[in-house]
This record gives C-alpha cells, structure tokens and sequence, in this order.
C-alpha cells in the first residue's frame, strides 16, 4: 500500500553552529529547509477508519 511509509518531518537547518560559527554552505542548507518545510505540508495518510469510509461507498 502507498500509505505504508513514514510522513517525515521538515528539515530543522541551523544557519550557524553551536558555537556561533556559520556553517559552511550555510545558503545551500538554506534553500534546502525552505523547500523541505514547503513539501512538508503535504496531505496528511489515510488512517484505517478513513480506509473503512472509503470502501463504504
């Protein structure tokens, strides 16, 4: 079934370190949780009750 596989969460990218330090390819790392928090809302899987209703009709 399609819905079998884990919803990950966004990507939580830190620009600098613990340290204070900017990491390096601090913008790459950027755009990355940028696009990963936009495809992060995505349409939450359908629960077994949700199957149910579905097959119901």
């Amino acid at each position: 079934m399609l819905t079998q596989h884990e919803q990950n969460p966004a990507l939580a990218l830190e620009e600098h370190d613990s340290s204070g330090v900017r990491r390096p390819k601090a913008l790459k790392n950027k755009l990355r949780a940028r696009m990963s928090k936009a495809h992060a809302v995505a349409v939450p899987k359908a629960t077994a009750e949700d199957l149910k209703q579905i097959e119901h009709h």
